[in-house]
């Protein structure tokens, strides 16, 4: 009898610990697909300073890898000053006017300045896509 009891202890036992290690390669793949389905669908990542206001808007950054909106108002005529300083890193820009017409586009800008001109008057937004971007962007609303 006494041996009986043993068998069912060490049954027991065996049973406890292929438990322990099928939740511990459970745990294992889990943690793994959490981490690395986070790492490689949002690396958004942004280390730098970013102003913005109703005349101006600027990103200056050791490491971005994300998306930033801006909207400035701009009335007929009036102009932004746009300046791009790429040290490494893509980022692709977008401005698009109160119409939704693409008013300038430019993709894997490369170190520029320059001027957009508005043809309409309204909220223009800006839009910066960007890789492992390193550098500066600025849009200014040129005073008349």
């Amino acid at each position: 009898m006494q041996a009986m009891e043993d068998f069912k202890t060490l049954d027991a036992i065996k049973a406890m610990k292929t438990k322990r290690h099928l939740f511990a390669v459970l745990f294992v793949i889990t943690a793994t697909l959490l981490f690395t389905s986070c790492y490689n669908s949002n690396m958004s990542t942004f280390n730098g300073n970013r102003v913005g206001n109703d005349d101006h808007f600027a990103v200056d950054c050791t490491m971005m890898n994300c998306n930033e909106k801006h909207s400035i108002f701009m009335e007929k005529g009036d102009e932004f000053q746009v300046s791009f300083n790429v040290v490494s890193g893509r980022m692709d820009i977008v401005i698009q006017d109160p119409s939704g017409t693409t008013a300038y586009k430019g993709d894997d800008i490369s170190s520029a300045r320059f001027r957009v001109t508005a043809q309409e008057t309204g909220m223009y937004e800006i839009t910066l896509n960007a890789k492992k971007f390193k550098g500066s962007v600025s849009f200014s609303r040129v005073p008349k």
